[in-house]
């Protein structure tokens, strides 16, 4: 079986020492949707992302964009830390 190389899959949006963190605790958050609106013409969705928690005041959110590659078929995974356990526009999350 070949490897397939993500390169250009992913943005990092967090340097290298949030990324060492231990995780604490993994928290799955809807996002808030307050209009219910979707984006270019297209049905709302229910979008979620993962936090990894890694210290009460801190944690690395992934969140997966749709829409990339040539043919918009593929995701890119935003890697992004927070000063927080979650996100703040989460509007439920489970732990």
């Amino acid at each position: 079986m070949s490897s397939a190389t993500l390169d250009g899959n992913w943005d990092l949006e967090a340097s290298g020492d949030a990324l060492r963190g231990v995780v604490e605790e993994v928290h799955i958050c809807a996002l808030r949707n307050e209009f219910n609106e979707g984006e270019d013409d297209q049905p709302p969705t229910n979008h979620w992302v993962v936090c990894l928690q890694t210290s009460p005041k801190s944690s690395i959110m992934l969140d997966m964009a749709p829409g990339y590659g040539e043919d918009g078929l593929r995701g890119k995974i935003l890697v992004t830390a927070l000063d927080r356990a979650f996100t703040d526009e989460t509007l439920r999350h489970f732990s």
